[in-house]
């Protein structure tokens, strides 16, 4: 069960850090990652917790 969880939360983080990010990059080029809020950089950590539970969940 846990092992379902991790790809889902971790979706779920990507989508709400590459937003914000995709369209700062889009409109400043890749300085705008240096205009990135917190909350984006969270959900990218977020999404590298999420990633690695799932891994660690499947025997690797």
């Amino acid at each position: 069960m846990a092992s379902n969880v991790f790809p889902i939360a971790s979706v779920a983080f990507l989508a709400v850090a590459l937003c914000p990010a995709a369209g700062s990059v889009l409109e400043h080029g890749l300085a705008g990652l240096r205009r990135l809020g917190k909350v984006t950089w969270t959900a990218f950590g977020a999404y590298a917790l999420a990633f690695a539970g799932f891994l660690a969940t499947q025997g690797l």
